[in-house]
């Protein structure tokens, strides 16, 4: 009895041994099943918006830019003497000609000495030509043998005096005359006043402005561009519209380039000649556009969005072949900023680039095109 008892319990200990190996068997499967699925790629599931066949044509770079409008030609009005303003021709948006009278001062005080400096003048001259005939005079005695040639020198030197005393009163009489001309001031270029800074009774000093011109007949477009490679050059044509406007277009053509790029922004300054009417403009206005560069060429062209770059710098695209993502280095030959393409190489024709990025490791991941 007692060994039947002992076989019983071993027999119980085999039972439970056996149900606990078995559930440890059903336990590890599902984690071998899992490990089995992890080790599938996932399949990418992308839509006909997302990807986009690589265009052959030709492609050349545009540089995208932003500027001002300004008068080529413009002036500063200054006063050339000092006075009181007593009357005011001219006024801001005014169209003036060259030699227009603007303004008057008041130049009495100039006028008395330029009365004064004529005064002196005439007197000198008298002088001046008693001295002249003086010394003619004294010549023909001399000759005769009726004075000493000192007596003689000494008129030819009195003669020549009151020559230069003349000359010198003649141009005190010239600054004075200035003086009074400068009290009627007068544009010296023509086009259009942009600002009046004095007023009627305003008494002003040589040096200070009083009005500025500008010539809005021929307009500058003063802009600036990034150029890493120097391709701006003279006699480029630039397109351009006013800030914020897709329309009209205007054009304009390169007439100088500043030799030193901008330190911070590594931008080249550019002036160019508007050739569109400059009614259509106003000065001072923001303009944006482009530069046609002279470096036309064909080939494969994608999105700009297209392109990816590794931790390595290698540039890449996503392309989709035998309906699997695959990871193509291909090289950006040029790159059009104004419409946002780049001419590459290392794709076939009949590729079908995605614009989506992904990660490095969905290359070779299949895809489904919904």
């Amino acid at each position: 009895m007692k060994i039947l008892s002992v076989l019983s319990v071993r027999l119980c200990l085999a039972c439970t041994f056996c149900v606990m190996l078995l559930g440890c068997q059903k336990t590890e499967a599902p984690s071998t099943s899992s490990t089995s699925e992890s080790s599938v790629p996932r399949q990418l599931e992308l839509i006909g918006s997302d990807l986009i066949k690589p265009q052959y044509r030709s492609l050349s770079s545009q540089i995208r830019f932003t500027g001002t409008l300004q008068a080529r030609q413009r002036t500063s009005v200054q006063a050339q003497t000092s006075g009181t303003i007593t009357q005011v021709y001219a006024d801001n948006g005014n169209q003036v000609q060259k030699g227009q009278t603007l303004l008057r001062l008041n130049n009495q005080d100039d006028q008395a000495r330029l009365l004064q400096a004529r005064a002196n003048y005439t007197a000198t001259k008298a002088q001046a030509d008693l001295s002249q005939n003086l010394a003619e005079r004294n010549q023909r005695l001399f000759k005769q043998g009726f004075i000493s040639e000192i007596e003689y020198e000494r008129s030819k030197a009195d003669a020549r005096a009151q020559r230069e005393n003349l000359a010198a009163q003649q141009a005190l009489v010239s600054i004075a005359q200035k003086a009074v001309s400068d009290a009627v001031v007068s544009a010296p270029i023509s086009g259009v006043v942009s600002n009046r800074q004095v007023q009627v009774g305003q008494t002003v000093a040589p040096g200070q402005t009083l009005f500025e011109i500008v010539d809005s007949t021929t307009l500058e477009l003063q802009g600036s561009a990034p150029d890493t490679q120097n391709s701006i050059q003279v006699g480029q044509t630039v397109q351009f519209q006013l800030a914020g406007q897709s329309q009209p277009v205007f054009t304009a053509r390169i007439s100088r380039i500043n030799p030193v790029t901008d330190a911070a922004s590594r931008a080249v300054q550019f002036y160019a000649t508007v050739t569109s009417p400059a009614s259509s403009f106003a000065i001072g206005n923001y303009v944006e556009g482009s530069i046609r560069l002279n470096n036309s060429q064909s080939g494969l062209v994608l999105p700009a969005q297209a392109i990816q770059h590794d931790s390595a710098h290698q540039v890449y695209v996503w392309v989709v072949r035998q309906n699997r993502l695959h990871k193509v280095n291909v090289e950006v030959v040029m790159q059009d900023q104004a419409s946002n393409s780049v001419l590459v190489k290392g794709i076939q024709p009949d590729d079908i680039v995605s614009l989506v990025k992904f990660s490095e490791q969905a290359n070779g991941s299949p895809v489904k095109v919904s």
